[in-house]
């Protein structure tokens, strides 16, 4: 059943109002207010008797909470209400704003910030998980550290009659010599996605249930192992979370695809593979192709999301970062770009579902927004002494350079243990290095007051510092401080200038 014109009222009267106080946070007040308090507010149109008779009704159906406060100039308390920040309540308000909003108004509202706010991570896994999704992903060598690489290869080589050990193929590897295993097995777990409220002694009981097979042929891996780890801190986020939020906050019809939609995973087989997404792989299909229904009649990105821009096949820069032909651009508001390519035919079976056939595809990938971040990240000729910086960062001694090497990949830490540093670095070496350079460049603060005690640190970045400890200091204040920091660090094997 609809909404009447009063209830459309009152209720969009919250929404446009908590959206002066930012949702998604615990410790972040929701706007409250009274009947007698909307029925001034909206000028009369509903009077404070309909207004508590509404409000108790949103109430009942888990779309308001309420509390009692005492307001200005009154000695009792009244019946205050907000706009519930869950799941279910959530749901109900998209549905009735999909049912009173003309189309044609359907971008500004959704512009709003409770959208916005409440379309986050959390939300996301929270439906993810109702929905029972599970990334099943076969996890290759490099997203696991060097301890856990070292017993996935050594009970290969073992149980394939290999006489390689682990050293030789890793030096074999990075140092291009031939060596006798050129490929073996990967692991292939199902990762369940979890909600943020779920304690971490059942999110394990879930893994280990899931994975029983392939955990008594692995018996050193466990969920606090390091490429298991690596997937649920980032891994998950960048591959499906950080698409999903990027679509339904840039699209009305995406958003309510996502959080109201019928869709359920893919369980055609086991379907293991490196990126993981394969259960989700028509989801994100509709949800791009939504996405780009709403954005090709809006041609404009609304509210406070994460996103700021977003384009399709731009005509001056069709390529991605790594050299992709995208389809859809998104450029996000840290610095980043989401990139989303998909496709499809009509040479199918009549008789099967959509979602059944193989028909269509999708993949993303994210890259650094070069426009944003001009002057921030590092160039590979910015690096004057490759052969330097890895000697740096191989020494454990370098205070330093440990500490950032730590931030790097699993992959490019094991390089650079391996890597002959009295050779002479390979082009493809350097890149890669910048890469990872600039993925801590574009990350959380690497300030650490021991760690840098014995670094000369420059006029500017001791001014930049200053601010960021006397609290001050946002997102790209980070990249900036970041990025004077190595130049100081590295002096000497990285000359950069911010422009």
């Amino acid at each position: 059943m609809g909404l009447t014109s009063k209830e459309w009222s009152v209720l969009l009267y919250f929404i446009e109002r908590e959206g002066y106080a930012p949702v998604g946070s615990p410790q972040q007040k929701p706007f409250i207010s009274y009947p007698a308090k909307i029925e001034r507010d909206l000028g009369g149109d509903v009077s404070r008797g309909w207004a508590a008779k509404i409000c108790e009704g949103f109430e009942k159906k888990g779309i308001l909470g309420r509390i009692m406060v005492r307001p200005p100039r009154q000695s009792h308390t009244t019946a205050h209400y907000y706009l519930k920040r869950d799941l279910p309540a959530f749901r109900q308000v998209v549905r009735h704003v999909m049912a009173c909003v003309r189309p044609a108004d359907m971008h500004a509202l959704f512009g709003y910030r409770y959208f916005s706010g409440m379309a986050c991570e959390s939300i996301i896994r929270e439906a993810l998980y109702e929905k029972g999704v599970e990334m099943r992903r076969t996890i290759r060598l490099p997203f696991w550290d060097t301890p856990d690489a070292r017993l996935l290869f050594e009970r290969y080589a073992k149980a394939s009659g290999i006489e390689e050990d682990f050293d030789g193929y890793m030096s074999g590897l990075i140092n291009k010599k031939d060596h006798e295993c050129q490929e073996f097995d990967e692991i292939s777990l199902r990762l369940p996605v979890f909600p943020d409220s779920m304690p971490k002694e059942e999110r394990e009981k879930a893994f280990e249930s899931l994975n029983k097979e392939e955990l008594e042929k692995y018996p050193f891996i466990r969920f606090d192992s390091s490429g298991v780890k690596d997937h649920y801190q980032r891994y998950e986020r960048q591959k499906l979370i950080l698409p999903i939020m990027a679509l339904i906050q840039v699209s009305p019809c995406a958003m309510a695809e996502f959080i109201n939609g019928d869709w359920k995973p893919l369980d055609r087989t086991p379907r293991f593979d490196p990126e993981g997404t394969g259960t989700m792989e028509y989801l994100l299909f509709r949800l791009l192709f939504k996405a780009l229904n709403d954005l090709a009649a809006t041609r404009s990105i609304d509210g406070e999301g994460i996103a700021r821009m977003a384009w399709l096949r731009k005509s001056n820069n069709v390529v991605s970062d790594d050299g992709g032909d995208a389809l859809l651009t998104i450029v996000l508001n840290d610095g980043r770009r989401l990139y989303f390519d998909g496709g499809f035919d009509t040479d199918h079976d009549m008789g099967s579902r959509p979602e059944e056939d193989m028909d269509y595809w999708v993949r993303t990938w994210t890259g650094f927004d070069e426009d944003l971040c001009r002057g921030l990240l590092f160039k590979a000729e910015d690096v004057k002494d490759a052969s330097a910086l890895i000697r740096r960062l191989k020494d454990p001694c370098d205070r330093v350079a440990s500490h950032i090497a730590r931030k790097f990949s699993f992959e490019a830490q094991r390089i650079i243990s391996y890597v002959d540093a009295d050779g002479t670095p390979s082009p493809s070496l350097v890149r890669r290095l910048v890469d990872e350079i600039n993925e801590v460049v574009m990350g959380e603060c690497v300030y650490d007051e021991i760690t840098f005690k014995d670094v000369a640190l420059s006029a500017s970045t001791l001014t930049l510092l200053r601010n960021k400890l006397s609290g001050g200091g946002a997102t790209f204040e980070d990249y900036v401080l970041n990025h004077a920091l190595l130049s100081d660090a590295f002096a000497g094997c990285l000359t950069h200038t911010i422009i």
